[in-house]
């Protein structure tokens, strides 16, 4: 069986235990939008690996003011910790278009993008829907083998935490030389969590405790995960305790940014905010 099988089938033998119409929603999901439903079985399957117990979390009731709320896809636990996770689906083609990356994945060198703003857009859209009682975090999947292995690496993490790196340096004015050395330095676009404001940065969609980059395109997943530096709910990632999570460390006197990882404290962004 494939992949995409052992995903279905699975996915359809847990939604089995809670109320039917959870089964149905995610079967008319899956034909109308196969890809982002197997993305939903996929967090699903991830989840359950890290001994979560997980739960379907859509609102069946209907019964707010406009209808059905949006919520988050699930909620998981263990012991005295819960949070919600959000699924977002960047479908294949999308992700050809946005990469310049083939699919399948072929041999030889190209120019190509990471998929930053996509994850950046989705984030954006998103906000309410994560505006939750507990921690909650966005997982952002895609099928695309070779974007899975390359645009959404921890370079497109580290743009999520600080925006678009640029190479900057200073000009005399007088001369039009430059002077000194280059440096980084962001002007915080697509930044996901942080925004400028009038005088300092600010943070920005404090509803989305973290965001997961999920690489579903090959085997084993690639995963990786961004923290907010101040969530309305703080995420705990040794919830997740194989997974990379990122944190972007703000220096608000000096205006500079750096993004911190676990693994080495490696400091992969150190710039300047422009």
């Amino acid at each position: 069986m494939s992949l995409q099988g052992r995903l279905e089938s699975a996915h359809r033998e847990w939604l089995g235990g809670f109320d039917p119409q959870h089964l149905k929603a995610w079967t008319d999901n899956r034909a109308e939008d196969p890809e982002a439903a197997l993305c939903e079985a996929a967090v699903r399957d991830v989840m359950q690996g890290f001994g979560l117990a997980v739960e379907p979390f859509a609102d069946l009731s209907g019964r707010g003011t406009k209808g059905a709320v949006q919520r988050p896809d699930f909620r998981c636990s263990k012991e005295t910790d819960a949070f919600y996770v959000e699924v977002a689906n960047i479908s294949i083609a999308k992700a050809t278009e946005l990469t310049n990356l083939p699919h399948p994945e072929q041999l030889g060198s190209r120019n190509y993008a990471k998929l930053t703003k996509a994850v950046f857009a989705k984030a954006t859209g998103k906000v309410t829907q994560c505006d939750q009682d507990l921690p909650t975090l966005l997982a952002v999947g895609t099928f695309h083998t070779a974007a899975s292995r390359f645009a959404m690496d921890r370079l497109c993490a580290n743009s999520l935490l600080t925006g678009e790196p640029m190479i900057t340096w200073n000009v005399d004015t007088r001369t039009g030389l430059s002077v000194g050395d280059t440096y980084q330095s962001t002007n915080l676009k697509y930044a996901s969590f942080i925004k400028p404001g009038d005088c300092s940065i600010i943070n920005a969609r404090t509803s989305i405790s973290g965001i997961l980059l999920c690489g579903f395109g090959f085997l084993p997943a690639s995963i990786i995960g961004v923290l907010h530096p101040e969530a309305d709910r703080p995420f705990k990632p040794e919830l997740l305790p194989r997974i990379e999570f990122g944190r972007v460390r703000i220096d608000h006197v000096r205006g500079e940014l750096v993004t911190v990882w676990p693994d080495t404290n490696e400091q992969e962004f150190d710039g300047l905010i422009h």
